[in-house]
C-alpha cells in the first residue's frame, strides 16, 4: 500500500513529531510512504530523509499558498499515484480535501489534532478553514481521524461529519520515553541540581495555548513550600531572551529557581530525571504528547483539564481546572510531598496505560487498518 502523507510544514512540533514517528513505526511493514510539506523540509524532514523516507517540500508560503499549492500538491499526487492520503491540520485537511479528493479521486483521510479552538483565541482566517472543512467533511474525507474523544466531540458539535469519525490515540515511543536512572543522574549534574532536589518540568513551547504565566505563578508558590525545588522550561520560547517569560519570572521572583532550557534534541532524556511533569495548558490541547511522554517515562503528572489530559492522566498525577495557579501548585506541592517510591508506583500506573493503549506499535497498526479500509472500500 502505497500512503501520502501532506501537512503544513515539517517544524518540530506535535503533529509533525507524531506524523514522524508513525512513518518510522511503519517503515518495512508493507506501508510505501512519502511526505509532502505544503512549504519547507524543517528539521522533521530532514529526520525522515535520513530515515529513508521520501520526503518532498513544495516550497510554498503563506502569501502563494492558495495559488501555487494545489497544482504542485496534484502534480505530487499524479507522480505517485498514491493509494490514501492522509492529511495533517487544518490547512493540509482542506488543500488536501479539495486536490486529492475532488481533483485526482484519491480517497482521503483527515487528521484532526487539537478541540476545536475558542473563536476568540484564533485568526479569522483559521476560523474559515475550520468552516469550509466542516462543511465538506460529509463530502470529501473517507474517514477523519481524531486524537482523542473530545477532539472528535467539538468538532462534532461545530458541524463536522461524526459518521466518519475514528479516534486514534497519539502514538509515544515507549522504548525511547522510560524510566532512565542513568539520564536522571546525567541530567541532573547538567543542570546543578542534586539527586535529591525536587525537580518540576514544564515541555512546551512559549506560547498562550501553554499559559506559563500560571505555571510560574504556580511554581512561585510551590517554591514557597519546597524553597529548594527547582523548575525545568524546556521548548521553543523557553530562553532568557525571552522578554516576557523573563518578566514573569521576575515578578515570580524565581529567576534563582528556574532552568530555562529552550528547544532541547533530549526531550526523553530531560523527562526522565523530572519528579513532576506538569501541564499548564489554558484551551486547545488534544492528546498532549509531553504528558504521555512523561508518564511512558514514569513520572507523576500535574495537568490542567484541557483535552484528553485528565483521561490520559488518571491515577498517575493530578488534574485541576486551567488558569488556577493556586490549584496547580497545590497538584504540585501533593505529588512532591509523595515519597519517591509512591511516585514510583504511580509512574508504573502511568506507563502501563501507555504501554497498552498508546505505544506507536499499537497506534500504528490502527492506522494502517484504516487506509487499508479506505482503500478497500475504493477498490
Amino acid at each position: 500500500m502505497r500512503v501520502m502523507h501532506f501537512i503544513t510544514g515539517l517544524e518540530a512540533h506535535g503533529a509533525e513529531r507524531m506524523l514522524a514517528r508513525l512513518v518510522t513505526a511503519l517503515d518495512g511493514a508493507e506501508v510505501e510512504t512519502v511526505v509532502v510539506s505544503l512549504t519547507t523540509e524543517g528539521p522533521v524532514g530532514r529526520q525522515l530523509r535520513d530515515a529513508g523516507v521520501e520526503v518532498i517540500a513544495l516550497d510554498v508560503d503563506k502569501l502563494t499558498g492558495a495559488v501555487r499549492g494545489p497544482s504542485r500538491l496534484a502534480a505530487a499526487l499524479h507522480a505517485h499515484e498514491p493509494d490514501v492520503l492522509q492529511t495533517w491540520l487544518y490547512d493540509a485537511d482542506l488543500m488536501g480535501g479539495l486536490v486529492g479528493g475532488l481533483r485526482t479521486k484519491t480517497p482521503v483521510v483527515w487528521n484532526l489534532r487539537q478541540v476545536v479552538p475558542d473563536v476568540k483565541a484564533v485568526k479569522p482566517r483559521t476560523r474559515w478553514v475550520i468552516q469550509a472543512c466542516a462543511r465538506l467533511s460529509s463530502r470529501v474525507p473517507a474517514r477523519i481521524i481524531c486524537c482523542a474523544p473530545e477532539v472528535l466531540s467539538t468538532h462534532a458539535d461545530a458541524g463536522y461529519d461524526a459518521s466518519r469519525m475514528v479516534v486514534i490515540p497519539n502514538g509515544t515511543d515507549t522504548a525511547m520515553f522510560c524510566p532512565d536512572p542513568v539520564a536522571r543522574v546525567d541530567i541532573r549534574a547538567e543542570l546543578g541540581v542534586g539527586a535529591t532536589t525536587p525537580l518540576v518540568g514544564l515541555v512546551a513551547r512559549f506560547a498562550p495555548q501553554k499559559d506559563h504565566a500560571t505555571f510560574v505563578a504556580a511554581a512561585a508558590e510551590v517554591s514557597h513550600r519546597h524553597p529548594d525545588a527547582r523548575f525545568v522550561l524546556c521548548g521553543e520560547g523557553a530562553v532568557v531572551s525571552n522578554a516576557d517569560l523573563a518578566a514573569m519570572l521576575r515578578g515570580a521572583s524565581l529567576e534563582h529557581a528556574a532552568l530555562l532550557l529552550g528547544p532541547r534534541d533530549d526531550i526523553p532524556r530531560i523527562t526522565a530525571a523530572l519528579d513532576v511533569a506538569v501541564s499548564s495548558s489554558a484551551f486547545g490541547e488534544g492528546y498532549p504528547n509531553a504528558v504521555a511522554e512523561a508518564l511512558a517515562s514514569g513520572v507523576v503528572c500535574a495537568v490542567t483539564d484541557v483535552g484528553h489530559s485528565a483521561a490520559l492522566v488518571g491515577d498517575a498525577g493530578c488534574v485541576v481546572e486551567p488558569r488556577d495557579p493556586e490549584a496547580l501548585a497545590g497538584a504540585i506541592s501533593a505529588l512532591l510531598a509523595l515519597t519517591p517510591d509512591e511516585r514510583a508506583a504511580l509512574g508504573a500506573q502511568g506507563r502501563k496505560q501507555i504501554e497498552a493503549e498508546a505505544s506507536i506499535e499499537v497506534v500504528a497498526g490502527q492506522y494502517r487498518a484504516v487506509w487499508e479500509d479506505v482503500a478497500r472500500c475504493v477498490a
